[in-house]
Protein backbone atom coordinates (compact mmCIF):
# COMPACT_ATOMS: atom_id res chain seq x y z
CA UNK A 1 0.00 0.00 0.00
CA UNK A 2 1.13 3.46 -0.96
CA UNK A 3 1.89 5.51 2.12
CA UNK A 4 4.20 8.17 0.89
CA UNK A 5 2.59 11.37 -1.43
CA UNK A 6 4.12 13.93 -2.97
CA UNK A 7 1.95 17.50 -4.29
CA UNK A 8 4.07 19.77 -6.65
CA UNK A 9 4.16 21.99 -9.35
CA UNK A 10 4.18 25.32 -10.58
CA UNK A 11 0.52 26.16 -9.33
CA UNK A 12 0.25 27.22 -5.52
CA UNK A 13 -3.61 27.14 -5.19
CA UNK A 14 -3.56 24.22 -6.65
CA UNK A 15 -1.33 22.11 -4.46
CA UNK A 16 -3.37 24.32 -1.50
CA UNK A 17 -6.69 23.16 -2.43
CA UNK A 18 -5.43 19.82 -2.91
CA UNK A 19 -3.74 19.66 0.23
CA UNK A 20 -7.26 20.86 1.88
CA UNK A 21 -9.00 18.20 0.25
CA UNK A 22 -6.80 15.46 1.76
CA UNK A 23 -7.32 17.02 5.15
CA UNK A 24 -10.96 17.39 5.14
CA UNK A 25 -11.59 13.88 3.50
CA UNK A 26 -9.59 12.58 6.44
CA UNK A 27 -11.23 14.01 8.89
CA UNK A 28 -14.17 12.86 8.12
CA UNK A 29 -13.40 9.89 8.02
CA UNK A 30 -11.30 8.57 10.86
CA UNK A 31 -11.26 12.23 13.01
CA UNK A 32 -9.01 15.05 13.89
CA UNK A 33 -7.10 13.23 16.40
CA UNK A 34 -4.19 11.61 13.96
CA UNK A 35 -3.75 14.42 11.89
CA UNK A 36 -0.63 16.22 12.33
CA UNK A 37 0.47 19.51 10.29
CA UNK A 38 4.52 19.74 10.25
CA UNK A 39 6.49 22.01 9.50
CA UNK A 40 9.34 20.28 6.73
CA UNK A 41 11.41 23.59 6.97
CA UNK A 42 12.49 23.42 10.61
CA UNK A 43 11.48 20.04 11.91
CA UNK A 44 14.05 17.54 12.20
CA UNK A 45 13.90 14.08 9.90
CA UNK A 46 14.22 12.07 13.24
CA UNK A 47 10.88 14.26 14.86
CA UNK A 48 8.97 12.99 11.68
CA UNK A 49 10.46 9.43 11.80
CA UNK A 50 9.59 9.02 15.28
CA UNK A 51 5.57 10.51 14.91
CA UNK A 52 5.79 8.30 11.79
CA UNK A 53 6.45 5.20 13.77
CA UNK A 54 3.96 6.07 16.06
CA UNK A 55 0.57 3.62 15.59
CA UNK A 56 -2.54 6.06 14.68
CA UNK A 57 -4.45 6.59 17.96
CA UNK A 58 -7.74 4.66 18.47
CA UNK A 59 -7.93 5.23 15.00
CA UNK A 60 -7.16 3.25 11.58
CA UNK A 61 -4.89 5.77 9.60
CA UNK A 62 -2.67 9.02 10.89
CA UNK A 63 -2.14 11.68 8.32
CA UNK A 64 1.02 13.51 8.42
CA UNK A 65 1.31 16.53 6.16
CA UNK A 66 4.60 18.27 5.54
CA UNK A 67 5.57 21.51 3.92
CA UNK A 68 7.69 22.68 2.29
CA UNK A 69 9.91 19.93 1.64
CA UNK A 70 12.35 19.13 4.18
CA UNK A 71 16.41 19.85 3.52
CA UNK A 72 17.06 16.07 4.19
CA UNK A 73 19.66 13.83 3.11
CA UNK A 74 18.38 10.69 0.73
CA UNK A 75 19.28 8.31 3.66
CA UNK A 76 17.10 9.69 6.00
CA UNK A 77 14.35 9.95 3.33
CA UNK A 78 14.96 5.89 2.62
CA UNK A 79 14.60 5.76 6.79
CA UNK A 80 11.14 7.36 6.61
CA UNK A 81 10.10 5.27 3.87
CA UNK A 82 11.25 1.73 5.49
CA UNK A 83 10.53 2.39 9.01
CA UNK A 84 6.98 4.39 8.33
CA UNK A 85 3.77 2.69 10.58
CA UNK A 86 1.67 0.78 8.23
CA UNK A 87 -1.31 2.96 9.60
CA UNK A 88 0.73 5.83 8.91
CA UNK A 89 0.49 7.65 5.84
CA UNK A 90 2.34 10.89 4.60
CA UNK A 91 1.96 13.62 2.46
CA UNK A 92 4.84 16.29 1.14
CA UNK A 93 3.94 19.18 -0.40
CA UNK A 94 5.60 22.28 -2.05
CA UNK A 95 5.32 24.68 -5.28
CA UNK A 96 8.23 24.74 -7.20
CA UNK A 97 10.64 23.19 -5.21
CA UNK A 98 14.33 23.24 -5.73
CA UNK A 99 14.53 19.91 -7.59
CA UNK A 100 18.29 19.83 -6.92
CA UNK A 101 17.55 18.79 -2.98
CA UNK A 102 18.08 14.68 -1.77
CA UNK A 103 14.94 14.81 -0.32
CA UNK A 104 13.15 15.62 -3.56
CA UNK A 105 14.73 13.57 -6.02
CA UNK A 106 14.00 10.49 -3.64
CA UNK A 107 10.78 11.48 -2.83
CA UNK A 108 10.00 11.73 -6.90
CA UNK A 109 10.98 8.28 -6.72
CA UNK A 110 9.77 6.26 -4.40
CA UNK A 111 5.79 8.38 -3.60
CA UNK A 112 2.98 9.26 -5.36
CA UNK A 113 3.72 12.01 -7.41
CA UNK A 114 0.41 14.44 -8.63
CA UNK A 115 1.83 17.61 -9.81
CA UNK A 116 -0.63 20.52 -10.65
CA UNK A 117 0.34 22.94 -13.53
CA UNK A 118 -0.76 26.34 -14.27
CA UNK A 119 -3.51 26.81 -16.07
CA UNK A 120 -3.95 28.08 -19.51
CA UNK A 121 -6.58 30.89 -20.34
CA UNK A 122 -9.54 28.42 -20.81
CA UNK A 123 -9.03 26.43 -18.33
CA UNK A 124 -8.74 29.48 -15.98
CA UNK A 125 -11.87 30.49 -17.18
CA UNK A 126 -13.62 27.58 -16.67
CA UNK A 127 -12.22 26.93 -13.30
CA UNK A 128 -13.66 30.71 -12.26
CA UNK A 129 -17.17 29.65 -13.72
CA UNK A 130 -16.86 26.34 -11.39
CA UNK A 131 -15.77 28.23 -8.56
CA UNK A 132 -18.91 30.39 -8.94
CA UNK A 133 -21.02 27.30 -8.97
CA UNK A 134 -19.66 25.85 -6.11
CA UNK A 135 -20.43 28.76 -4.01
CA UNK A 136 -23.48 29.08 -5.79
CA UNK A 137 -23.25 32.20 -6.86
CA UNK A 138 -24.16 34.13 -9.81
CA UNK A 139 -22.70 33.94 -13.22
CA UNK A 140 -19.89 35.94 -14.92
CA UNK A 141 -20.37 37.50 -17.98
CA UNK A 142 -17.38 36.15 -20.22
CA UNK A 143 -16.12 40.25 -21.10
CA UNK A 144 -16.49 40.94 -16.88
CA UNK A 145 -13.54 37.93 -16.43
CA UNK A 146 -11.50 38.93 -19.03
CA UNK A 147 -11.50 41.85 -17.19
CA UNK A 148 -11.06 40.52 -14.10
CA UNK A 149 -8.48 38.54 -15.47
CA UNK A 150 -6.74 41.41 -16.69
CA UNK A 151 -6.81 43.34 -13.94
CA UNK A 152 -5.21 40.73 -10.97
CA UNK A 153 -3.66 38.68 -13.09
CA UNK A 154 -3.88 34.83 -13.09
CA UNK A 155 -2.87 34.16 -9.36
CA UNK A 156 -5.94 32.06 -8.13
CA UNK A 157 -5.69 32.86 -4.75
CA UNK A 158 -6.36 36.56 -5.83
CA UNK A 159 -9.02 35.72 -8.30
CA UNK A 160 -11.03 33.02 -5.94
CA UNK A 161 -10.73 35.91 -3.12
CA UNK A 162 -11.93 38.77 -6.25
CA UNK A 163 -14.93 36.32 -7.52
CA UNK A 164 -16.14 35.54 -4.20
CA UNK A 165 -16.50 39.51 -3.27
CA UNK A 166 -18.08 39.62 -6.74
CA UNK A 167 -20.99 36.99 -5.70
CA UNK A 168 -21.75 39.19 -2.72
CA UNK A 169 -21.68 42.16 -4.57
CA UNK A 170 -24.14 40.99 -7.32
CA UNK A 171 -26.22 38.22 -5.28
CA UNK A 172 -29.06 37.52 -7.88
CA UNK A 173 -27.71 38.82 -10.88
CA UNK A 174 -24.82 38.05 -13.44
CA UNK A 175 -21.59 39.72 -12.41
CA UNK A 176 -20.90 42.54 -14.90
CA UNK A 177 -17.79 44.34 -16.19
CA UNK A 178 -18.80 47.44 -14.24
CA UNK A 179 -19.18 44.88 -11.27
CA UNK A 180 -15.38 44.06 -11.89
CA UNK A 181 -14.44 48.34 -12.22
CA UNK A 182 -16.44 49.46 -8.97
CA UNK A 183 -14.81 46.49 -6.52
CA UNK A 184 -11.99 45.15 -7.89
CA UNK A 185 -8.10 46.94 -7.99
CA UNK A 186 -5.88 45.82 -10.32
CA UNK A 187 -2.03 44.50 -8.83
CA UNK A 188 1.02 46.52 -9.31
CA UNK A 189 1.67 48.04 -13.15
CA UNK A 190 -1.83 46.56 -13.90
CA UNK A 191 -3.33 49.45 -12.77
CA UNK A 192 -1.94 51.69 -15.30
CA UNK A 193 -2.74 49.05 -18.42
CA UNK A 194 -6.44 49.03 -17.33
CA UNK A 195 -6.53 52.43 -17.24
CA UNK A 196 -4.76 52.94 -20.40
CA UNK A 197 -7.46 50.68 -21.56
CA UNK A 198 -10.27 52.32 -20.55
CA UNK A 199 -9.03 55.56 -22.30
CA UNK A 200 -8.37 53.65 -25.30
CA UNK A 201 -12.26 52.29 -24.93
CA UNK A 202 -13.11 55.90 -24.41
CA UNK A 203 -15.01 54.98 -21.36
CA UNK A 204 -14.79 58.31 -19.72
CA UNK A 205 -17.48 57.64 -16.59
CA UNK A 206 -15.42 53.96 -16.50
CA UNK A 207 -12.33 55.76 -16.33
CA UNK A 208 -13.78 58.23 -13.58
CA UNK A 209 -14.99 55.43 -11.34
CA UNK A 210 -12.33 53.50 -11.91
CA UNK A 211 -9.22 56.13 -10.75
CA UNK A 212 -11.51 56.82 -7.74
CA UNK A 213 -11.48 53.29 -6.91
CA UNK A 214 -7.67 53.52 -7.25
CA UNK A 215 -7.90 56.15 -4.46
CA UNK A 216 -10.05 54.97 -2.29
CA UNK A 217 -8.19 51.31 -1.67
CA UNK A 218 -4.99 53.78 -1.18
CA UNK A 219 -3.26 55.10 -3.79
CA UNK A 220 -2.35 58.56 -3.38
CA UNK A 221 -3.40 61.38 -5.46
CA UNK A 222 0.67 62.36 -6.05
CA UNK A 223 1.32 58.88 -6.87
CA UNK A 224 -1.43 58.59 -9.13
CA UNK A 225 -0.89 61.37 -10.96
CA UNK A 226 3.08 61.08 -10.97
CA UNK A 227 3.23 57.36 -11.84
CA UNK A 228 -0.12 56.71 -13.99
CA UNK A 229 -0.95 59.53 -15.83
CA UNK A 230 2.31 61.39 -16.82
CA UNK A 231 3.47 58.85 -17.76
CA UNK A 232 0.50 57.31 -19.96
CA UNK A 233 0.72 60.95 -21.35
CA UNK A 234 3.99 60.94 -22.02
CA UNK A 235 3.59 57.99 -23.75
CA UNK A 236 1.03 58.46 -25.66
CA UNK A 237 2.23 61.97 -26.99
CA UNK A 238 5.43 59.82 -28.67
CA UNK A 239 3.22 57.14 -30.71
CA UNK A 240 1.24 60.69 -31.80
CA UNK A 241 4.04 62.34 -33.01
CA UNK A 242 5.56 59.38 -33.72
CA UNK A 243 2.46 58.81 -36.52
CA UNK A 244 2.45 62.25 -37.31
CA UNK A 245 5.78 61.60 -39.04
CA UNK A 246 4.86 58.87 -41.05
CA UNK A 247 5.94 56.03 -38.89
CA UNK A 248 3.30 53.79 -38.93
CA UNK A 249 4.95 49.97 -38.07
CA UNK A 250 4.44 49.44 -34.70
CA UNK A 251 7.93 47.82 -34.36
CA UNK A 252 8.93 50.83 -35.85
CA UNK A 253 7.32 53.18 -32.73
CA UNK A 254 9.02 51.50 -30.49
CA UNK A 255 12.41 51.87 -31.69
CA UNK A 256 12.36 55.18 -32.45
CA UNK A 257 10.47 56.28 -28.99
CA UNK A 258 12.12 53.61 -26.89
CA UNK A 259 8.82 52.56 -25.93
CA UNK A 260 8.17 48.99 -24.97
CA UNK A 261 6.01 47.01 -28.28
CA UNK A 262 3.41 46.50 -25.54
CA UNK A 263 3.12 49.84 -24.71
CA UNK A 264 3.22 51.28 -28.19
CA UNK A 265 0.34 48.40 -29.66
CA UNK A 266 -1.69 49.27 -26.34
CA UNK A 267 -1.89 53.42 -27.33
CA UNK A 268 -1.83 52.82 -31.20
CA UNK A 269 -5.83 52.88 -31.16
CA UNK A 270 -5.86 55.96 -28.75
CA UNK A 271 -3.09 57.69 -30.83
CA UNK A 272 -4.50 57.33 -34.23
CA UNK A 273 -7.80 58.58 -33.53
CA UNK A 274 -6.35 61.67 -32.27
CA UNK A 275 -5.34 65.34 -34.28
CA UNK A 276 -2.14 66.88 -33.69
CA UNK A 277 -4.31 69.50 -32.14
CA UNK A 278 -5.90 67.68 -29.64
CA UNK A 279 -2.27 65.71 -28.57
CA UNK A 280 -0.63 69.49 -28.16
CA UNK A 281 -3.79 70.74 -26.26
CA UNK A 282 -3.84 68.11 -23.94
CA UNK A 283 0.07 68.32 -23.18
CA UNK A 284 -0.07 71.51 -22.63
CA UNK A 285 -2.69 71.13 -20.32
CA UNK A 286 -0.53 68.68 -18.85
CA UNK A 287 2.58 70.67 -18.19
CA UNK A 288 0.44 73.31 -16.99
CA UNK A 289 -1.12 71.30 -14.37
CA UNK A 290 2.54 69.67 -13.52
CA UNK A 291 4.20 72.81 -13.39
CA UNK A 292 1.31 74.45 -11.10
CA UNK A 293 1.65 71.45 -9.03
CA UNK A 294 5.80 71.76 -8.40
CA UNK A 295 5.51 75.59 -7.77
CA UNK A 296 2.66 75.39 -5.54
CA UNK A 297 0.23 77.69 -7.44
CA UNK A 298 -1.62 74.26 -7.23
CA UNK A 299 -2.28 74.23 -4.07
CA UNK A 300 -3.05 70.51 -2.97
CA UNK A 301 -1.98 68.36 -0.22
CA UNK A 302 -1.64 64.79 1.12
CA UNK A 303 -4.43 66.36 3.74
CA UNK A 304 -6.51 68.29 0.84
CA UNK A 305 -5.51 66.97 -2.29
CA UNK A 306 -9.19 68.85 -4.05
CA UNK A 307 -7.23 70.32 -6.61
CA UNK A 308 -5.15 67.77 -8.00
CA UNK A 309 -8.25 65.38 -8.02
CA UNK A 310 -10.29 67.54 -10.05
CA UNK A 311 -7.43 68.16 -12.51
CA UNK A 312 -6.75 64.59 -12.79
CA UNK A 313 -10.30 64.32 -13.51
CA UNK A 314 -10.16 66.75 -16.16
CA UNK A 315 -7.10 64.86 -17.85
CA UNK A 316 -8.89 62.08 -18.20
CA UNK A 317 -11.72 63.53 -19.59
CA UNK A 318 -9.85 64.85 -21.84
CA UNK A 319 -7.60 61.75 -23.51
CA UNK A 320 -10.91 59.51 -23.12
CA UNK A 321 -13.92 61.85 -24.92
Amino acid sequence: MDQLFLITGTNAYAIDQECRRWRASFREKHGSENLSIIDGGTVPAKDVLNEALAAPFLAEKRLLCIAPLPQWTKDEVIALREGVHPGSILLFSEANPDKRRAAYKELLASAVVTTCTTPNKPSLQRWANELLQSIDGPQIASDALELLISMVGEDQFMLDNELRKLALLAHDRPITTEDVIASTIPMGERVSWQLIDLLVSKKTSAALTFTQEILSHGESPYSLWNSRLLWTVSALSSVCLALQGGISAPAQIAKETGLKPFTVQSLLPLARNMTPEQTQSIVQRVSEIDLSLKTGSLRATEQSPEELLAAIDTIVMAVSS
